[in-house]
This record gives C-alpha cells, sequence and structure tokens, in this order.
C-alpha cells in the first residue's frame, strides 16, 4: 500500500510540472523553429572552447603549410609537420566536439612533438591539456583510453614506489 501511494506521489509530481520548465520548452519550441543550437544544461563551455582553440590552431597550420608553398626557403620536413599537427588538431577539436576521451592521448604527443619544434606554443597547448585533463570525467571514455589510462597507473606505480 504505502509503495502503490509512493508510486502516485510520483506521478502527480511528474505531472504538475513547475512553471519554469515550461517557459524552458517554450523557449526550446522557439530555438528550434529558429534552427538555432542551444547550449544545454551540465555541458562545459571550456570543452568547447579548447575545441574551437584546436580548430582555429589546425586551420592556422595547414594555411601556413598552404601559403608557404612558394617559399624555397622552407624545407620539405616542416611542410610535413605543419600538415601531420594541423591534422591532428582539427582531429583534436572533432574528438572534443563528440566529447570523447582520445583528444587528451593526442594532444600529449602534440605536446611532446612541439616542445622539440617550439616550446613557447608547447606551454600554452599543456595548458589546454592540464585543463582538459581535469575535466576528464565528462569525456567518454573507449577500449583505447582504458588501456593508455591503466598503462599511466602502473607507470605512476613504479615512479612512486622508486621514489619511495
Amino acid at each position: 500500500m504505502a509503495e502503490e501511494k509512493q508510486n502516485i506521489s510520483i506521478r502527480n509530481y511528474l505531472g504538475n510540472q513547475p512553471e519554469e520548465s515550461k517557459i524552458e520548452k517554450k523557449v526550446e519550441e522557439v530555438a528550434e523553429e529558429l534552427q538555432v543550437a542551444l547550449p544545454k544544461n551540465g555541458e562545459a563551455l571550456g570543452i568547447r572552447i579548447v575545441a574551437l582553440m584546436c580548430l582555429v590552431g589546425g586551420l592556422s597550420l595547414m594555411a601556413g603549410m598552404i601559403t608557404d608553398i612558394v617559399n624555397p626557403e622552407i624545407s620539405f620536413q616542416v611542410y610535413f609537420l605543419r600538415g601531420i599537427m594541423g591534422a591532428l588538431f582539427i582531429g583534436v577539436a572533432y574528438g572534443l566536439l563528440k566529447r570523447k576521451l582520445w583528444p587528451l592521448w593526442v594532444l600529449m604527443a602534440l605536446v611532446a612533438i612541439g616542445f622539440f619544434t617550439n616550446p613557447a606554443a608547447a606551454v600554452v597547448i599543456l595548458l589546454l591539456l592540464i585543463y582538459l585533463w581535469s575535466v576528464r570525467n565528462g569525456l567518454e571514455a573507449g577500449d583505447l583510453d582504458v588501456f593508455f589510462e591503466s598503462k599511466f597507473l602502473v607507470f605512476k606505480k613504479l615512479i612512486t614506489e622508486k621514489l619511495k
């Protein structure tokens, strides 16, 4: 009997929606009519900003590669590195917008490459990586992510044992 009353009260509660949620539904209907994508509750704005920065960085590397083709002083290795890093940055932006965890591992590789080629720019990428690592719980992990994170934890355990 008590369980039945609880179910009835839950149904009544769900049936009597507060005025605020009715307004939110109306706003969503208007936004849908105007084809405007509104941010949902709980979406991290910082991840979108980092994705935008990666997209702009990747596109600028690709554009720099294309515009420097006529410059005979730049070697093929520079063109190749710009193209690869630009494509990786664009891929990282895509992965972040899809809420995947694998872009963190790609950014780690880009930071490692960046410290050899342009340390000042690599520091900026490292700061973005630190922010993404702090909010990684909001990203969806795949099998490869679990593998890398388990190897990272084993490495961390070895280091802490050596320091003791």
